[in-house]
């Protein structure tokens, strides 16, 4: 059986909204990767026309002052190319500066996915952590209850034994006073502000609630997939 089957409705419906934001998330962010591929990929593509045109005029002049400024075939295609290839670089650049305009929307939407994932992430989190208390207390609620109830006690008596004593205020130093201290203390000593990995892999056992190592858009990694993809052909 699933797991998720067996939370209660609330929390279910945290974590069908964190796996709804999350691909949301995925799906945009991906698009966006793509999108920065093809412009990367238009570029290269503009690079090499470049130097292979370079190339055909360095060639055109060599056969220019060779043949003493007369025309063969072989210099007229190569100056026929050259003249489309310039056209085309033109070209390149308005095709660039197009994706490039479909890229903001894009890195738009994916913010917005970003901040509604991470949103819902402490959303999931806050109703998973109450819902885990539940169940502790549900296990070790009497218990615990019974250990409180003779902790107080024994300030309570404490409290009794130096009754009419000037030195015991009430809502200063008195049995809930010291009591309340007393538990937020031990409470205190046992807890971390920071949750280790471990920590984390155990409490979320019923439930993943990771949303990776990044969170969020950064701009110096949109390349990422085109560098990606440059290695792994690299290495073919």
């Amino acid at each position: 059986m699933d797991k998720a089957t067996t939370l209660p409705d609330v929390l279910k419906k945290q974590l069908q909204l964190f796996l709804e934001k999350k691909l949301a998330y995925n799906e945009a962010k991906k698009t966006v990767e793509q999108k920065e591929y093809d412009i990367q990929l238009i570029k290269q593509r503009k690079t090499e026309l470049i130097e292979s045109t370079q190339k055909h005029d360095e060639t055109w002049r060599k056969l220019f002052h060779e043949n003493n400024g007369v025309m063969t075939d072989e210099m007229k295609q190569l100056r026929t190319d050259s003249a489309l290839s310039k056209e085309t670089i033109t070209e390149f650049d308005k095709l660039i500066s197009v994706h490039q305009d479909e890229l903001q929307p894009l890195e738009s939407q994916l913010g917005l996915c970003a901040r509604a994932l991470i949103h819902q992430q402490g959303n999931l989190i806050n109703a998973y952590s109450r819902y885990l208390f539940d169940k502790f207390m549900l296990t070790h609620g009497k218990e615990l209850n019974s250990l409180m109830k003779l902790c107080y006690l024994s300030f309570k008596v404490n409290e009794s034994s130096n009754a009419g004593n000037s030195g015991v205020y009430e809502g200063i130093n008195d049995a809930k006073v010291n009591f309340n201290n007393f538990i937020q203390d031990k409470l205190i000593s046992y807890w971390h502000s920071d949750i280790s990995q471990s920590e984390m892999n155990f409490l979320s056992k019923e439930i993943n609630f990771s949303v990776g190592s990044e969170v969020y858009f950064d701009k110096n990694l949109k390349s990422n997939l085109w560098e990606q993809r440059k290695k792994q052909h690299s290495n073919k």
